[in-house]
């Protein structure tokens, strides 16, 4: 162990160490802790004589220490630039890899120690003993594991709600939308609900961040799509297609319960337009729908539908002022 241990300061002290040198230090480290555990083990193992071996050790517990010390300081310098270097990491998988490294490493070291804490605190026998230790050790496994798969699986939930929200508006974005979309319309086919597409298009977005600053078009844009979830129900989808675009998946509503749903929606902008005084006023044109088919090809042609007639209510209001 200490030879090993002097060839990893000689590789590593070198100026400027080969690539080569350096695997080469990093397979004999690895050698090196696998050395020390198995060094550490049969000393526990056979000092506390589980299996009626012999106590007899080659090595001096202090020896031993002093050993598992120097690895430890080596590994630990080597541990940032090592595939190992992720348990140092602020995010989940360093997290993980610290409460579960240290519990997989000493649990097996445990066994024997609780063994015999068993057989003398309890009076037990022998067998009885060691079924209570590994019944220990089993259950602060499961809880080991059954911790880290909570954590994993909470890190991929939040992965998957961020990949699929818009982060400026707390509604879905384009992927998101169209993923609930399809899962919606199966539903809807299943049920034989009637669905309807509104595309909303906010005016003068561009002038606002403009005139007013890229900070007062975010509101902008939040303001928005907080006005389409209040007057859409929960069980609609909505979503942000777009720098300054929204669409809404409008269930149970055929082509006149939408046109009424966006009257709502208008009235709605009004009212926030007077309540809130802000320097720019809110505006949105709107287009509708209805699905022919409740497939991903029904979703698609009424899109184009909705789009141009949202591009036709946005035409007609540039030209009212001219007609006037």
């Amino acid at each position: 162990a200490f030879v090993l241990l002097a060839l990893q300061v000689l590789l590593r002290q070198r100026t400027a160490p080969s690539r080569t040198a350096l695997r080469i230090a990093d397979f004999l480290l690895v050698v090196l802790l696998a050395f020390v555990l198995s060094l550490a083990a049969g000393y526990v193992y056979g000092a506390l004589e589980v299996y009626g071996v012999s106590n007899s050790l080659r090595t001096a517990p202090q020896t031993l220490l002093a050993l598992m010390a120097l690895v430890a300081v080596i590994s630990l310098r080597r541990l940032p630039q090592s595939p190992a270097g992720v348990l140092l990491g602020a995010g989940h998988a360093g997290q993980v890899g610290r409460v579960v490294l240290p519990i997989a490493l000493l649990l097996p070291l445990l066994v024997p120690a609780l063994r015999l804490s068993f057989g003398g605190l309890l009076g037990v026998d022998v067998p009885i003993a060691a079924a209570l230790a590994g019944t220990l050790h089993a259950a602060l496994a499961t809880f080991a594991v059954v911790w880290m798969a909570r954590r994993i699986d909470r890190f991929e939930s939040e992965l998957r709600r961020l990949s699929l929200l818009d982060e400026l508006t707390g509604v879905h974005n384009r992927r998101g939308f169209m993923l609930l979309a399809r899962h919606a319309l199966r539903v809807a086919r299943r049920d034989k609900e009637v669905v309807s597409l509104v595309f909303v298009d906010v005016d003068n977005l561009k002038r606002v961040n403009d005139q007013f600053g890229h900070d007062a078009g975010s509101e902008l844009l939040r303001a928005v799509a907080g006005l389409l979830e209040q007057t859409f129900r929960d069980s609609d989808v909505v979503g942000r297609f777009g720098g300054d675009e929204f669409c809404v998946l409008a269930f149970g509503a055929n082509a006149a319960d939408a046109q009424k749903r966006v009257a709502h929606l208008q009235s709605r902008i009004s009212d926030f337009n007077q309540r809130h005084r802000q320097p720019y006023a809110i505006g949105c044109s709107v287009g509708v729908a209805q699905l022919a088919m409740l497939t991903t090809e029904g979703l698609d042609q009424a899109l184009r539908e909705a789009d141009a007639a949202m591009y036709r209510a946005k035409a007609a209001k540039k030209a009212w002022p001219a007609a006037a």
